[in-house]
């Protein structure tokens, strides 16, 4: 489940900020119900790799390998958001955890349609109360934010991606160089279910109940060679504030946030000035008459029509002759 908030961010929001485009922060949560613990991955815009595929396997690979309690049986809850969580490449993951034996059994289970709310909504109702609450100013304040949102019952936890290494990968490419077959109207199935017993299907039930129908889906042929290489990580070029943004920061955004984080939200560009000289030649370029003598047309060339109504001819004008063969008489 994800949710966006804004950095700076006051309770006594100064006017002109709500008008402008601020720090954006991403959140992505996973609660384990029988921990009752959810961790937030707090994305900061430097961070972002979008909500596609990539980036939700990838930190639900994470969550797996780092916070869970060694399930060997693991029930999943989501929403039915296509984009993030209902597509093939988030069941080709969960199917590559069993062939990997890092699970035994996975169930995937999606909310009812018209059904929008569940226990990591809760959660982050909680950290929305904290956070309008609060004056945030940098991704430190954010991660206090989440973990006060629950001081007695530690439900919130906060993984800063600004300060911890949470790789990601190219999972998309990774599982369509493998060449698995989809799974046919994916929109409509309810429950995804992934066993140890059956390595190279993935079985689907239109409705969520233990007397519903099942349905097997053969994903390859041949068994998954667990000496298969790992997806290859995300490339450093690809995160990162272009110049332009980082100059809207400095110039509009860092006024507005506290006096000890401006120089950690909005740093000044060692190519301030240069980058700023740009954007002004630029603007001034759009704005100036283009210099030189008007072209001189051709004396060949064809007259060009002129647009709008035909102009009306007086009354006593004398008679156009008519273009065309003249009409024989009638006899």
């Amino acid at each position: 489940m994800a949710q966006n908030v804004s950095i700076p961010s006051n309770p006594l929001q100064p006017g002109p900020l709500y008008f402008l485009c601020p720090f954006k922060v991403a959140i992505f949560g996973v609660m384990n119900d029988t921990a009752k613990i959810q961790h937030n991955f707090l994305i900061p815009e430097d961070r972002d790799a979008g909500k596609g595929a990539n980036a939700i396997i990838s930190m639900i690979h994470f969550f797996l390998e780092n916070f869970s309690l060694g399930e060997e049986h693991v029930h999943f809850h989501a929403d039915n958001c296509r984009g993030q969580n209902k597509n093939n490449y988030v069941m080709f993951y969960f199917l590559w955890r069993v062939n990997r034996k890092l699970n035994k059994s996975i169930t995937l289970s999606f909310m009812p349609v018209g059904h929008t709310k569940f226990h990591c909504n809760w959660a982050f109702g909680l950290v929305k109360q904290k956070y309008k609450r609060s004056e945030v100013s940098s991704m430190q304040d954010m991660c206090h934010v989440v973990t006060e949102s629950t001081p007695k019952t530690k439900l919130n936890k906060a993984v800063d991606l600004s300060r911890e290494d949470v790789p990601f990968y190219e999972w998309q490419q990774y599982f369509e160089g493998l060449k698995w077959k989809k799974i046919p109207a994916i929109s409509k199935q309810a429950n995804f279910i992934f066993h140890s017993n059956r390595l190279n299907e993935i079985a689907t039930q239109l409705h969520s109940g233990e007397n519903e129908e099942i349905t097997y889906h053969r994903i390859f042929d041949d068994k998954v060679d667990s000496s298969l290489r790992f997806p290859e990580r995300y490339s450093r070029e690809k995160f990162g504030l272009s110049e332009e943004r980082q100059l809207y920061l400095y110039k509009h955004i860092r006024p507005y946030v506290r006096e000890d984080q401006k120089d950690v939200l909005c740093p000044k560009l060692p190519s301030y000035e240069q980058v700023e000289q740009q954007q002004n030649d630029g603007e001034e370029n759009n704005l100036k008459p283009k210099r030189g003598r008007p072209k001189k047309e051709p004396e060949d060339a064809p007259e060009k029509l002129k647009r709008g109504r035909p102009k009306k001819e007086p009354e006593d004008a004398p008679e156009k002759p008519k273009r065309g063969r003249p009409k024989k008489p009638k006899i």
